[in-house]
C-alpha cells in the first residue's frame, strides 16, 4: 500500500483513542458531503486514510476485510436475484 508508512506514522503519533475519535469525524464529514454533493472524493480520501488507520491499531487484516467484503456483496447480489 502506498503510503503505509506514513499511515502508521500518523497512527502512532496520535493513538487508538484520538484517531477512532477522528475516524467517526471524517465519516460524518462524508454523510455531509454525500447530502450536499459536493467535496464527495475529498472526503471518501479522509475517511480512507482514516480506516486504513484503524485498521492498523486494531490489527485488522487487509486480507480478512476484503473477504467479508466479497461475502457480503455476493450475499447482496444473491437478494436481488431472488427478489426479482
Amino acid at each position: 500500500m502506498p503510503g503505509e508508512h506514513k499511515i502508521k506514522q500518523l497512527a502512532n503519533h496520535y493513538g487508538k483513542q484520538a484517531q477512532t475519535l477522528k475516524c467517526i469525524e471524517e465519516k460524518a464529514e462524508l454523510t455531509q458531503a454525500l447530502c450536499k454533493n459536493t467535496n464527495i472524493a475529498e472526503e471518501i480520501a479522509d475517511v480512507e486514510i482514516m480506516l486504513e488507520q484503524i485498521k492498523y491499531l486494531y490489527f485488522i487484516d487487509d486480507e480478512e476485510v476484503e473477504k467479508i467484503k466479497e461475502y457480503k456483496i455476493n450475499r447482496q447480489i444473491d437478494r436481488i436475484a431472488n427478489n426479482g
